[in-house]
């Protein structure tokens, strides 16, 4: 089913537990390891989609890292399904995420490639995150089903 409607959610903190938990291990690699409030991998498709405050597709132009147990991809932004508040077509976007996926690190993100995005906001004085607790994966990948949730 394609329903989720961008207008029902107004500019507020989704869940900030998964906002304090980014925080807390973006920047302390060393805390207890990876945790979601949400798993990514058995969690429906339109659930993980209605519950970001983005949904892009993106080309990978460069990963740089790590520095600091953490990896940045710059990425241009290609189309925007949800979130024109926060970016638009070809803006280029700074992604970080922790060097190990033990910390909940996405450490497989290939240069050249299109990619899904989607995840919270961007947090002040950081920016965007990128953690395996989002739904991020190759466009090519995704099936009918999933395209029809991001036209929605």
């Amino acid at each position: 089913m394609c329903s989720c409607k961008e207008a029902t959610k107004d500019l507020k903190m989704s869940n900030p537990l998964f906002v304090i938990v980014s925080i807390i291990l973006v920047a302390s690699p060393s805390c207890l390891g990876c945790l979601c409030t949400v798993n990514p991998y058995t969690t429906p498709r339109e659930e993980l989609y209605c519950d970001a405050y983005y949904a892009i597709k993106g080309m990978v132009m460069e990963k740089k890292g790590p520095t600091n147990h953490m990896i940045e991809y710059t990425v241009v932004v290609d189309n925007v399904f949800k979130g024109h508040k926060f970016m638009a077509l070809g803006d280029v976007i700074t992604f970080k995420t922790p060097s190990s996926s033990t910390h909940c690190g996405v450490t497989t993100i290939e240069e050249g490639v299109k990619y899904l995005f989607t995840g919270p906001p961007p947090t002040p004085g950081f920016g965007y995150v990128l953690t395996i607790c989002q739904w991020i994966e190759k466009f090519t990948k995704l099936s009918v089903e999933e395209k029809c949730v991001l036209s929605g």
